[in-house]
């Protein structure tokens, strides 16, 4: 399958090296190259994990990855009265086009005319924007429709995509670690303590009660959990131990050890 792929990739640089002079055409072999693979690993990320806030409906952040290689990004957020989409494409690790969607989900009214309710099975596109970047520098932009959402600077793209490729990129190197870190943990030394990971998330409870919640990320052995408000409160552990059903973490720099245990219910 890698062979495949190398001579698939070898044909498309070759024809996007005859369209050089031609950006826009270049751009179009790329876009259909990367969507005509089928085989891609995807990263997932939950609204927690890279957003600011809880959108009613939810969200999604995917990455397809092939040979450890980010090829394509879709953020998807579920509001109230919408869903918003953006579809990011990479090659050779830049931005060269965007794709920006928003359907609105249509109202339902009672015989009397009288709005009841929203259909979320059939929402409706009302507005789409292409963005064709060279060298991360925008070349063309294509809109139709009127945005659902008005947004400060919503259309900086190339700034917009560096944290999630960050957050991608993250979770693809260390995904064994996290899947491990997955679920409920007891402390060793105090019962009524419990760590949960859910995602990139860590939630604290102590005698069952819900203490505090931290993004978390995993470099090398070590542990960075920071508050969900984005304050620069970051706490550091060294990971000394991790197992499918022991998880040993060094505090820093106090210096103080936490030894939990997997349990399946809190």
């Amino acid at each position: 399958m890698k062979n495949i792929f190398t001579i698939l990739l070898i044909t498309i640089t070759f024809n996007i090296s005859c369209t050089e002079n031609d950006p826009i055409k270049q751009i179009r072999e790329q876009f259909k190259f990367i969507n005509n693979q089928t085989d891609y690993v995807t990263i997932e990320l939950n609204n927690e994990d890279f957003l600011d806030f809880s959108p009613d409906n939810g969200a999604l952040l995917k990455g397809f990855y092939k040979n450890d290689t980010l090829y394509k990004i879709v953020e998807s957020v579920g509001l109230s009265f919408a869903q918003i989409t953006t579809e990011y494409y990479l090659w050779d690790n830049q931005l060269f086009f965007a794709y920006h969607f928003e359907k609105e989900y249509p109202e339902i009214y009672d015989n009397s005319g009288d709005i009841i309710g929203l259909d979320y099975t059939s929402p409706q596109l009302k507005y789409e924007s292409r963005y064709y970047y060279a060298n991360e520098k925008e070349i063309r932009q294509l809109e139709k429709g009127e945005r659902l959402m008005i947004l400060e600077n919503p259309d900086n793209y190339t700034v917009k995509i560096q944290p999630l490729i960050s957050l991608l990129n993250n979770k693809n190197k260390y995904q064994k670690e996290y899947n491990k870190m997955q679920g409920k943990w007891i402390s060793n030394n105090d019962a009524l303590y419990v760590l949960e990971f859910d995602g990139m998330t860590k939630i604290e409870y102590y005698d069952k009660e819900y203490i505090d919640q931290f993004r978390i990320r995993i470099e090398d052995k070590y542990l960075y959990c920071t508050t969900m408000d984005e304050e620069k409160s970051i706490d550091k552990y060294e990971i000394i131990s991790l197992t499918d059903t022991e998880l040993t973490l060094l505090y820093l720099p106090a210096g103080r050890i936490l030894t939990l245990k997997k349990i399946n219910d809190m």
